[in-house]
């Protein structure tokens, strides 16, 4: 009995594990046919996808088209809106009496009732024997001057200033004519607008409130030893920002009365020339303004740029200007040279050195640079300098760049390249940039990798560096004593 009951047990154990193998092959067949089935959905699944990056490819390849279409549009727009707004310009030019350029001659708005004559692939010759007709013509010479590989004379009649120039670097000769009410020549001999030796010449990088509201901005002031002040750019269109520049001025006139013998106004962006309106408003009555240097592009120019809101800068800076009384406008022109109390300036660059039978490409390409000497140290400003205009530079004037001090190109954005850095070679640097973004927090100075062209340059040339966001600088010159006041 117990052998049979214990086979019976097992024939049981047996069907019912046979029960279950059927079982599992029954549910592995069922997970097979799901499996296959989830493979067949992937499968349409790819192909959807696949689909639908074609589709997306498309869709990219229309929307660049359309973009591109737009853009030419836009620019054409631009170029016929320019070319419209030019007779009506033309119309207060001075021409009458004004010698004409070789042939092939090109003329372009260059500001305000300024037009540039423009003759490619010249030389030498042709620009002696053009200063030789506008002498015939009864046009006076004020000055000439060569700076690196270029030679710039200026005349003058009772209706017109012309600034001739020619450069070697890209043969090109230009002259800008203008009424002679609308600019004054550079003074010729040294500029003395205080008390001769009664202040020590300073150096200020301004700081307060310059970064309240966009990461962007530029102020400088030197105290010249006449105890006047030139002044470059400023920074942004606030009450702040422009009570803080009046504020250290009065500092540093101490009893004196505040007389700023020149403003220079690199270019039109608002947070260079912003702090102009607030502070010509709020204190134009207060300071003694002797002269200011800028150079502006044209209508046409702003047009074919498309910045409405630098337009509006632009209108208005004469009408503001007037706040401050009696101004001498000396309008900026590559080849001038400033004599001040203890300090020379030389004009490196304006946006005609640019113009050429193009547009221009970025406002930033219409900044001034300038070249400083005082108590035995070389400044070297570029303002905004955009990659083109830095090429210039170089090709202009090579080993002239040479500085002991230099003001980081477009605060460090960019157009500022290595090979002007790399021919500035200066030790000491002055960087406007604050720390942050004041409205989005991202990192500007504050992040070591930010800015990689200008961190290559303080890595292989600078001593020392002057970040904006550390604080409102002022050294008593030289600066590479460091004696801050």
């Amino acid at each position: 009995m117990g052998f049979f009951s214990r086979k019976k047990d097992m024939d049981a154990a047996l069907a019912s594990s046979r029960e279950m193998m059927q079982k599992s092959l029954e549910t592995l067949d069922q997970l097979q046919a799901q499996l296959q089935e989830q493979q067949a959905t992937i499968e349409a699944q790819k192909a959807e996808l696949e689909a639908t990056k074609a589709d997306c490819e498309r869709y990219r390849e229309e929307a660049k088209r359309y973009r591109t279409e737009a853009n030419n549009a836009l620019k054409g727009a631009r170029a016929a809106a320019a070319a419209a707004s030019l007779p009506e310009q033309k119309k207060a030019w001075v021409t009458e009496g004004i010698p004409t350029l070789p042939n092939p001659c090109n003329t372009y708005d260059a500001g305000e009732n300024a037009y540039l004559l423009y003759h490619d692939k010249s030389n030498r010759s042709e620009f002696d024997n053009y200063c030789t007709a506008l002498e015939n013509a009864g046009f006076t010479k004020h000055c000439t001057e060569e700076m690196g590989l270029g030679i710039h004379s200026f005349y003058f009649d009772r209706k017109a200033v012309i600034s001739v120039s020619f450069s070697q670097h890209d043969q090109v000769l230009r002259a800008v004519v203008e009424p002679v009410g609308d600019t004054k020549l550079a003074p010729l001999g040294t500029i003395c607008d205080g008390t001769p030796d009664s202040a020590k010449p300073c150096f200020v990088q301004m700081n307060d409130h310059l970064n309240d509201v966009v990461d962007c901005g530029m102020s400088y002031i030197f105290r010249l030893s006449d105890n006047s002040f030139i002044l470059m750019d400023g920074g942004w269109d606030t009450e702040p920002i422009a009570d803080a520049l009046y504020n250290k001025l009065r500092a540093l006139a101490g009893e004196g009365d505040i007389i700023i013998s020149a403003w220079f106004f690199t270019h039109a962006h608002v947070d260079h020339i912003g702090a102009f309106y607030p502070f010509a408003r709020k204190y134009g009555d207060k300071v003694t303004l002797k002269r200011v240097i800028y150079n502006y592009p044209g209508e046409s120019r702003i047009t074919e740029m498309g910045d409405e809101f630098v337009r509006g800068y632009v209108r208005n800076f004469r009408r503001t200007l007037a706040l401050f009384g009696d101004v001498d406008v000396i309008k900026a022109r590559t080849g001038q040279r400033f004599h001040f109390q203890g300090l020379d300036l030389d004009q490196l660059f304006t946006y005609e050195d640019y113009m050429m039978p193009r547009p221009l490409r970025t406002f930033n390409d219409t900044s001034l640079a300038l070249l400083i000497k005082t108590a035995d140290e070389t400044f070297f400003f570029p303002g905004d300098a955009s990659e083109t205009m830095s090429g210039i530079l170089v090709r202009k004037y090579g080993e002239g760049l040479k500085s002991d001090i230099i003001q980081v190109a477009h605060h460090g954005y960019g157009g500022g390249t290595k090979e002007l850095y790399d021919t500035a070679k200066a030790p000491i640097v002055f960087w406007p940039v604050p720390a942050d973004h004041p409205k989005t927090g991202a990192p500007r100075y504050s992040n070591p990798e930010w800015s990689p062209i200008t961190r290559e340059m303080i890595r292989d040339h600078a001593t020392v560096v002057y970040p904006q966001c550390e604080g409102t600088k002022t050294f008593l010159l030289p600066v590479r004593d460091g004696k801050e006041i």
